[in-house]
């Protein structure tokens, strides 16, 4: 068995800062959510939800943000599975492969 892991940091990371950011719904009533989109929801309290908005940034149509703000880390488990033969099993296979 063999254990493999890595970790890193610094890793670039693409955000959009025309984006709206998620919410966590706080009212007992709910909350409305749907983000940019005509289509809009009610989501329950403590729901994590876009809320209805338009774009921060209205002038932007397209934007991307790049920086080594991102993480990662992987692990992972290795086994192998070995079958040995015994003298026993050997010698059964060799009297039916003769008769």
């Amino acid at each position: 068995m063999t254990y493999m892991g890595t970790h890193s940091y610094h890793q670039f990371f693409n955000t959009d800062p025309n984006s709206i950011p998620a919410q966590v719904c706080a009212n007992a009533a709910g909350c409305v959510a749907g983000g940019v989109s005509s289509t809009t929801s009610l989501v329950s309290q403590g729901t994590r939800y876009i809320p209805v908005a338009k774009s921060p940034i209205h002038i932007w149509i397209m934007a991307s943000s790049c920086g080594p703000q991102g993480s990662g880390t992987y692990n992972g488990l290795s086994t192998e599975l070995i079958q040995r033969l015994t003298q026993r099993a050997a010698v059964q296979r060799q009297l039916h492969l003769v008769a």
